[in-house]
């Protein structure tokens, strides 16, 4: 793959973590009661969670381009959510 997704991790945020544990267990995410402040989302900041996650690919190509979409899960989804992360590579 010649271009993948990067990210920059405010402090407010949490880390996309693991859907799916070791044993095929499925993650109930966290209620966002769970995060008592915005500033230092720590609860849901583990180191680990960057190098083990489940991310989700589907492509589609049609006429030289690729359009790829990337799914991650992150255990709280805070009111104010950003646009869907969509990226589009072409000649593939």
């Amino acid at each position: 793959m010649n271009y993948q997704p990067a990210f920059d991790f405010a402090m407010d945020s949490c880390y996309n973590a693991p859907t799916v544990d070791h044993a095929g267990a499925v993650k109930s995410g966290r209620s966002t009661c769970d995060i008592k402040d915005l500033n230092d989302a720590v609860e849901c900041r583990v180191p680990s969670y960057l190098d083990n996650n489940n991310v989700y690919v589907r492509s589609r190509t049609n006429n030289g381009w690729t359009a790829q979409m990337y799914g991650y899960y992150f255990e709280v989804d805070h009111k104010e959510r950003p646009a869907p992360v969509i990226f589009m590579i072409g000649n593939m």
